[in-house]
This record gives structure tokens, sequence and C-alpha cells, in this order.
């Protein structure tokens, strides 16, 4: 098992989530987020079930991505650890975010 690193950028990005689905209803923003944190922690139990962007698109890139229905998480593999990059819902056009 691989521990998991939240970068700032996944943090606010989590934020951001929560805030976006409390103001509907604080209790399925606390179920979305506790959600999001479990997948990370599945992220750390099973690293593989991550996809390498490269694998998806034409694209040179170490990171790598993993789904949450609707949100797709984005990590980079360390040796020591696991990096979440940051969490995108999916109607966002995360790679044009990503890479320009």
């Amino acid at each position: 098992m691989k521990k998991v690193r939240e970068t700032f950028k996944s943090k606010q990005d989590m934020d951001n989530i929560y805030g976006y689905i409390f103001k509907d209803s604080p209790k399925n923003a606390d179920k979305q987020i506790s959600r999001i944190i479990k997948h990370f922690e599945q992220i750390s139990l099973f690293p593989n079930t991550c996809v390498p962007l490269r694998n998806i698109f034409d694209i040179d890139t170490d990171l790598k991505r993993s789904i949450v229905a609707p949100y797709i998480v984005i990590t980079r593999h360390y040796e020591t650890h696991i990096e979440i990059h940051s969490v995108f819902h999916s109607r966002q056009n995360y790679m044009s975010i990503l890479f320009g």
C-alpha cells in the first residue's frame, strides 16, 4: 500500500466540489466528499486501477486517471507514494485545463 498525498490544487478542487454541492444539499456534499476520499484509499491499495493518460490521449505525460463518477481523479505515481494531482467533474474539459 502506497501513501496518498493530496496537492494544494486537489485540496482546492475538493473544497470547490463541496461548496458547489453544499448549496443544494449539505448532506449530499458530505456524502460525495466521503466517496472521493474513500476512492483515494482504494487508489492506495490498488494503484494499477489508474489508467495512464498517455494510453487514452496522444500526449506524453506521467499523469494517470481514475474515475469516481461523476468525478475524474488525476494522479501521479512515485516510487514511495501517490500524489492526488487534481479532481475534475466529468463535464469539465480536464485535458484542456491540465495541458492548455
